[in-house]
């Protein structure tokens, strides 16, 4: 097989396997993790909304409960997700000899793992979604959960990264600077395919709900600052300020109240650690001379037809949220 059939198999599998882990994921996360505790605490949840191929939310009440319980459920989601990637990198190593297996619970796990830690350090340092009562909680505490989580996601693109080269480096020839390219544009075009899917959904079919909940709290503030300014200048008879005005005000205020940029940093110690753990696998892949099977295009299409399955499932739940809403 040729090393052109080889990259298209392999990007095949890592894409449908990338996609359907993060649709489950999806579910688990939002169901498991915010829903059901929020109803084991005595809350009701009053809706949710689910993205074919980007996140979600789910809306509840909770009443009168302690900040330790409302974290169990602002970080359920995380939680499960942390889970079930450790499970499935132990999967993994005990079924090491069963190649396509292995290689996709790899996948799996560097996913899951790498998506939760990356969420948890963004949303405490910007205070958004599920990170944000954390980081409210912890104050200037919170830069020990960022740095704790940020390097928990470089790790695991310096280890996952290496394990997966691993298995796939005996499908490409040349030499192993090579063969990790090739390794590292498979996982390149896995995440442009779901970057793309994601971002054409959010941008096609919104949800105003979710919005609000990804605001970071920089963004809140200044605008409660211009709302309360804009109260005053009422109260004192003076001509309001137009909607370009605001606008201007609201960019400078959150502008001031950002904190440092964390989002670049953070890519560029992922993928400079995806880019390491890839090298390094590929060289031991090569120095122990082992060799792998290609997946079959009959495994790839199950994990193609139950990622049509749970995507099914997710815009039936979206339907029965917004029915829930209304």
């Amino acid at each position: 097989m040729t090393g052109r059939a080889a990259f298209l198999r392999l990007s095949a599998l890592v894409a449908s396997v990338v996609l359907l882990t993060s649709r489950v994921a999806l579910l688990v996360h939002e169901l498991g993790g915010h829903a059901a505790p929020a109803l084991l605490f005595g809350g009701r949840v009053t809706g949710w909304y689910l993205f074919a191929f980007a996140g979600g939310r789910v809306s509840y009440r909770l009443g009168e409960l302690s900040t330790g319980r409302r974290l169990v459920v602002s970080l359920g989601g995380i939680t499960l997700e942390l889970l079930a990637g450790v499970v499935a990198f132990l999967l993994a190593r005990r079924w090491r000899r069963h190649g396509t297996v292995a290689f996709a619970q790899l996948c799996v796990g560097t996913v899951l793992v790498g998506h939760a830690a990356m969420y948890l350090a963004r949303g405490v340092h910007y205070g958004f979604g599920d990170g944000a009562l954390l980081a409210r909680s912890l104050g200037a505490g919170r830069v020990v959960v960022v740095l704790a989580s940020s390097a928990l996601a470089v790790g695991v693109a310096v280890g996952g990264g290496r394990r997966l080269a691993r298995h796939a480096a005996s499908f490409f020839a040349g030499t192993p600077r090579r063969a990790a390219a090739a390794i590292l544009l498979v996982f390149a075009c896995a995440g442009l395919v779901h970057g793309a899917l994601a971002f054409a959904e959010i941008r096609w079919f919104p949800d105003p709900a979710w919005v609000r909940v990804m605001e970071e709290a920089s963004l809140g503030a200044a605008r409660e600052e211009v709302a309360r300014r804009m109260a005053e200048a009422k109260r004192r008879g003076e001509q309001p300020m137009s909607a370009e005005e605001q606008a201007r005000m609201t960019e400078a205020l959150e502008r001031a109240r950002r904190p440092w940029p964390l989002d670049p940093l953070l890519a560029i110690a992922v993928v400079t650690g995806l880019g390491v753990g890839v090298m390094r696998g590929t060289r031991e892949q090569r120095a122990l001379m082992s060799a792998a099977t290609l997946p079959r295009w009959w495994a790839i299409g199950g994990v193609v037809a139950a990622l049509g399955a749970v995507i099914a499932i997710i815009l039936a739940l979206r339907h029965l949220g917004a029915t829930l809403t209304n």
